[in-house]
């Protein structure tokens, strides 16, 4: 599975049983629905995306706070969550959909007319405040990002792209990102994913590290 569309489970007996269990619905790291949520909201540190319409129409949110562990907000994500009042975004390479809805509270159809009266907090630099310059929000400044370590140089794990000692998810994004031409993988990163010994990260490998984590193979070289 690759994808996700918005408002999949909107209207399902499955997702009210779900609400009842946690406001967060999260499938394979991916936050499908939030619209349960009220208040301060702290996105869960098993989230890596932040889906279509998570929380659209969630007019008793507050605020939100993005951890540094996602990597990216969907279309309107946040559209008409009227009472937002501010969003900090940790993550300063956060890719946000390029649209004034993602964070929107008015929109008339006939002028295509958004409005978003909250702060969007983030680094300098940072795609969130790329994001609030293109669209006139108001920002603020969280200082200069921190420090990256960067990617370790000695031999890793067969199957550990990002080089912090598991082999999860987030190894599989970071191949596919080497593939889009998003990232560059250090020598040691190739070399540990490189399966098929064609000296370049490739689809294939990424979707081997994905059976490899659900557990549909278990040898990455198979």
């Amino acid at each position: 599975m690759t994808e996700i569309g918005m408002n999949v489970f909107k209207g399902t007996a499955w997702l009210n049983e779900k609400q009842k269990e946690s406001p967060f619905i999260i499938i394979n790291n991916i936050l499908m629905d939030g619209s349960a949520c009220q208040g301060d909201v702290i996105i869960p540190e098993d989230v890596l995306i932040i889906g279509d319409n998570a929380f659209s129409w969630c007019g008793e949110i507050t605020s939100v706070i993005v951890p540094k562990n996602v990597t990216s907000i969907g279309e309107q994500a946040f559209v008409m969550c009227f009472k937002l009042a501010s969003v900090t975004i940790e993550n300063p390479n956060c890719e946000i959909y390029d649209n004034a809805l993602t964070f929107g509270t008015s929109h008339v159809m006939s002028t295509g007319y958004t409005d978003f009266d909250g702060t969007i907090y983030g680094y300098e630099g940072s795609t969130a405040q790329a994001y609030a310059e293109q669209y006139e929000r108001n920002f603020e400044s969280l200082g200069s990002a921190p420090d990256t370590t960067e990617p370790k140089t000695d031999p890793l794990e067969q199957g550990d792209a990002t080089g912090d000692g598991e082999i999860d998810i987030l190894d599989v994004i970071t191949v596919n990102k080497a593939v889009m031409g998003k990232e560059t993988l250090s020598e040691a990163q190739l070399k540990a994913i490189d399966f098929n010994s064609n000296g370049k990260p490739d689809s294939d490998e990424a979707l081997t590290l994905l059976k490899y984590i659900v557990g549909i193979i278990t040898d990455l070289n198979a």
